[in-house]
């Protein structure tokens, strides 16, 4: 399943609305497939180029923490990893279980799941 973006499965979908991250991932349920995954580098290029316009410097991937452990909402496997130098945030503050992608540095980033960005759907192409 890691390169199902580059094999033209699915392909990444910005959407211009500031939402929640739950709001996000109904949104893609609703309308797409999934929050997208960056579950590897070839998937990370693809959303970071997808994202240009972005009128958020974070946005929503599906990225989550919960049970003491961080995952992707489509169950994508978590290999492949991107956080900033310091790693992977092993126990995030209460409010910062769900992960964006910084645009400015390429890197995941946690945030407060109820901040309002931009988000990536995954969609059949």
């Amino acid at each position: 399943n890691q390169d199902v973006i580059q094999s033209g499965v699915f392909k990444p979908i910005l959407v211009h609305q500031n939402k929640t991250w739950d709001e996000s991932l109904n949104y893609c349920w609703q309308n797409y497939i999934d929050l997208v995954s960056l579950s590897s580098q070839i998937n990370m290029e693809e959303v970071i180029n997808n994202t240009i316009t972005s009128q958020t410097a974070y946005v929503w991937t599906g990225l989550r923490f919960m049970v003491g452990h961080w995952f992707w909402v489509s169950g994508d496997n978590l290999q492949y990893k991107a956080w900033s130098t310091v790693g992977e945030p092993q126990c995030p503050a209460r409010n910062l279980h769900c992960g964006t992608l910084d645009r400015r540095r390429n890197i995941w980033q946690p945030k407060d799941c109820e901040e309002k960005l931009n988000f990536v759907c995954l969609m059949k192409p």
